[in-house]
């Protein structure tokens, strides 16, 4: 899918919250121009700051993929150092088929900046608790990493729409493995994504995807 669609700069400037709903809109019309219609939109029933709903785009035309987005965690920017990412965020998951389970997932996650005061950006590493559990049942993925969109058009969404003059930056939700968190903390982002591509690590979510540790070990003792 590599269609690619205008790029027309937007942006608001920071005014109180009830401009949100048109931050929304701005986004709903992104949203729209790159994953294609939307299938439904899991509404938040927290009504407070920070609210989140979640976009569900079918697979159309030449994508062929679901896609899961959310839109409200860019509302409130987080606190990040000068200079070293965009204080607003959203999170993408894509999925072959949807289920329930990845709503309430994506939603959790975008909803943790603002509950715990904390940030997001690429390459942030986080467990499934402390100590971390599988995410899915029987898998032995328990951990995420937060990836730059492996679709150059969703990675681009940064090129179209701001919000408070901060560029829109969306983040891949990718369930991981202790095992690779480990990798990554220890060898590099760059030394991951050579993992990924050496096992074909597939863009749709694959909840009992096997760990690629071993492959990494190999890779670390050429």
């Amino acid at each position: 899918f590599d269609d690619e669609p205008l790029v027309v700069a937007q942006s608001l400037p920071h005014t109180p919250p009830d401009l949100k709903t048109q931050w929304s809109e701005l986004r709903e019309e992104e949203y729209l121009k790159r994953f294609g219609p939307v299938g439904e939109v899991s509404r938040s029933k927290n009504h407070d700051a920070g609210a989140i709903d979640v976009y569900i785009h079918p697979p159309h035309g030449r994508r062929p993929i679901t896609t899961l987005v959310t839109s409200g965690m860019s509302d409130i920017a987080m606190s990040v150092p000068h200079g070293s990412c965009s204080p607003r965020a959203e999170l993408v998951l894509y999925v072959q088929q949807m289920h329930p389970d990845y709503v309430t997932l994506i939603r959790a996650l975008a909803e943790l900046p603002h509950q715990h005061k904390t940030r997001l950006s690429y390459g942030s590493l986080m467990g499934n608790g402390n100590p971390a559990q599988p995410i899915f049942a029987g898998s032995v993925l328990d951990s995420y990493v937060f990836m730059i969109p492996n679709v150059d058009s969703d990675f681009r969404i940064q090129d179209s729409l701001r919000i408070d003059d901060d560029p829109l930056q969306l983040l891949w939700v990718v369930p991981i493995t202790a095992a690779e968190r480990d990798f990554i903390s220890s060898q590099g982002m760059q030394r991951f994504c050579d993992l990924l591509d050496r096992n074909n690590h597939s863009l749709m979510l694959d909840p009992q995807r096997r760990c690629y540790v071993n492959t990494a070990d190999a890779l670390v003792t050429r």
